[in-house]
């Protein structure tokens, strides 16, 4: 028996013309080219945010321990609310960015395993 991979089976399977193993060829290689660019932008996307974290970690601890004297309790606590949101945020930029990215490298996975034709 030929195999075939799971991405092909479907859309033949859906497609009913003469053509449709072209057109679910070409199609294959439409989908992991796409999928493939995004997880490359992914990853470079990963790298940012992690700078990014670290940078607003860093933001927090010298908001918590300035070196500067404090002069006004407000904006001394108000600059550690304002970091310590950024740093959150930052850090949920970067979960949702490796969520994606896993969901896309399963697709990947899915797309190219080869079941019985």
């Amino acid at each position: 028996m030929s195999k075939i991979s799971n991405y092909l089976r479907e859309l033949t399977a859906r497609l009913k013309s003469d053509d449709a193993g072209v057109i679910a060829a070409l199609n294959e290689r439409k989908s992991l080219s796409s999928l493939k660019g995004s997880i490359a932008a992914l990853e470079a996307k990963i790298v940012d945010q992690e700078e990014l974290v670290k940078d607003a970690e860093e933001a927090l601890l010298e908001a918590k321990y300035p070196i500067t004297k404090i002069t006004d309790n407000g904006s001394y606590l108000l600059k550690i609310q304002k970091t310590k949101e950024a740093l959150d945020n930052a850090k949920e930029d970067l979960k949702n960015t490796q969520e994606s990215l896993a969901y896309w490298n399963s697709l990947v996975v899915e797309f190219t395993t080869q079941v019985e034709a």
